[in-house]
């Protein structure tokens, strides 16, 4: 089946915001995120969160999440526009109430947002403007909080590129990316690829 979208799914101001179960997440510039099925053509699309309303945030401020415990689809939106200021709430909306929410965060609370947002295990996590701490978005309880340290600071070099990212078991890790390449896992102390110098 061919998914029809304005623009297509890769044309210009169409990013893809994650994919759960299938579904698509995709941020469209023009003024809405929308959950689409594939298979069966269906599609929601809700509107940006009210406070972005003539400001074009980055589809890398948003994580499309599922929560098994309580069935639910969750987009988080994280008001950061690079890698910027702190910040007082994230935005959520679940799939079917319509509407978003803000969801106050402790106080400095910022993100670094070329690391990217990672949503894996029940959570949303992304990297403070510090480059060392990680946070957390609980999608059950809808709380903040600081859940870990970077092995080293990232993104300190223009030649690196960090990501949060989650290996093959679903548990979040890190990635820094040059001539050479390792990842480590932030829940675990195992090391998934051990090529040396970047972290």
């Amino acid at each position: 089946m061919e998914l029809k979208l304005q623009g297509g799914a890769a044309g210009y101001g169409v990013s893809m915001v994650g994919t759960c179960n299938g579904l698509l997440c995709l941020y469209r510039c023009h003024g809405d995120v929308a959950v689409v099925n594939p298979v069966t053509g269906e599609k929601i699309a809700v509107p940006l969160p009210p406070k972005t309303s003539g400001v074009l945030t980055p589809a890398a401020a948003y994580s499309f999440a599922y929560h098994p415990a309580t069935v639910l689809y969750k987009i988080v939106h994280v008001p950061c526009h690079g890698d910027g200021g702190p910040f007082d709430a994230v935005n959520v909306l679940t799939l079917g109430d319509g509407s978003w929410r803000e969801v106050p965060v402790p106080v400095g609370t910022s993100c670094r947002l070329s690391f990217g947002l990672v949503s894996v295990d029940g959570a949303t996590y992304w990297v403070s403007n510090d480059a060392h701490s990680v946070m957390a978005f609980d999608l059950q309880d809808e709380l903040v909080a600081f859940v870990a340290k970077l092995p080293v600071r990232g993104g300190l070099g223009l030649d690196l590129s960090w990501h949060l990212t989650t290996d093959g078991r679903g548990r979040l890790g890190v990635v820094c990316s040059h001539e050479m390449k390792r990842t480590r896992t932030l829940k675990g102390s195992k090391t998934v690829v051990d090529d040396e110098h970047c972290l």
